[in-house]
């Protein structure tokens, strides 16, 4: 599904050049679930970020379905953000005025999806990551990880083929950040998303079914995740 081949990204800071990516190339089957972990620096979230178009490469290529993301406009690269992937972030970005509910419809109404027809989308997504119960509430009425889930609700939506999720557990206890971690885990099983995770926890990695080491701008090694029995 995606395909990535003699990566590189370089930043400029000061008389420095940084080597985000250097010649990383890497291929990601459709429904895979994998982990990135590694020290700060080693290009972790760069490489999420040429995923999620986010960022662009100096050089090497990236394709998603075969499609080659260098070659997409900025509209066309906003039209893939918004189609294809989800983003989830440590830090939940929710609307702190909006409930639940709301925040989970915020994409929808960018598309201009009609109200019924959000409202219902948005009910469903928040069915699936358990919080049927909270859909009136506004963030500061809910604990980490639930609003970690709202985020989830609002990533999925839009029923997105991929989900991108930096640091996901990053700001939660142990208790919530196992919880999340098998609703990823759920997520990936039962709707077949591809999912690509940046994370410093090991024991939360090996949800993953690759985890890549990533060092100085590649991949130094990799390993199996669990298997998925061990979840249940």
């Amino acid at each position: 599904m995606i395909v990535i081949k003699e990566a590189e990204r370089t930043y400029h800071l000061g008389d420095e050049d940084i080597h985000a990516l250097d010649g990383l190339s890497l291929e990601i089957k459709k429904g895979e679930f994998i982990a990135l972990v590694g020290p700060s620096g080693s290009g972790k979230s760069t490489l999420m970020n040429v995923i999620g178009a986010l960022d662009s490469l100096d050089s090497g290529s990236i394709s998603v379905d075969g499609q080659d993301l260098s070659k997409l406009s900025d509209s066309g690269k906003a039209m893939y953000r918004r189609k294809k992937v989800g983003f989830v972030f440590q830090t939940f970005n929710l609307q702190a005025r909006l409930t639940a509910l709301e925040n989970v419809e915020l994409p929808l109404m960018l598309d201009g999806i009609p109200r019924k027809k959000r409202r219902d989308l948005a009910l469903e997504a928040l069915s699936k990551v358990h919080l049927s119960d909270r859909v009136r509430h506004v963030p500061s009425e809910l604990s980490g990880g639930q609003q970690q889930r709202v985020a989830i609700a609002r990533a999925i939506v839009n029923r997105p083929e991929i989900l991108l999720a930096d640091e996901p557990t990053g700001n939660l206890d142990s208790k919530s950040g196992e919880q999340i971690m098998k609703l990823l885990k759920s997520l990936n099983e039962q709707e077949q998303v591809t999912i690509v995770m940046v994370t410093h926890n090991e024991d939360h990695a090996a949800f993953a079914h690759r985890v890549l080491h990533m060092l100085d701008g590649n991949i130094s090694h990799t390993r199996n995740g669990r298997k998925k029995e061990v979840y249940g």
